[in-house]
């Protein structure tokens, strides 16, 4: 959490949420409120996932939609090597 929370913290999220200052999981409970996708849907529809990301998304992936409608996903590279790493 923390090093992603580094990655990010010079995005206007992570400059809202004083990404900079949180050093614990308390901090980071206290500090990024509970949100819903609804919230960003705009941003990821019109490609401002910079607003969130610090790297580029390489493509947006569609979830399922089970349990409600389908979302975009920003996938950057970042994400794919850490999958990578965690199923190797």
């Amino acid at each position: 959490l923390k090093e992603v929370l580094r990655r990010n913290q010079s995005t206007h999220y992570g400059i809202q949420c004083d990404f900079k200052k949180i050093d614990s999981l308390d901090a980071f409970r206290s500090q990024v409120p509970i949100s819903q996708y609804a919230e960003y849907q705009s941003d990821f529809a019109n490609n401002n996932e910079q607003n969130f990301l610090a790297e580029p998304a390489k493509f947006f992936a569609l979830t399922s939609g089970t349990s409600s409608a389908a979302k975009k996903i920003p996938i950057t590279s970042g994400l794919i090597a850490e999958i990578d790493a965690a199923v190797r």
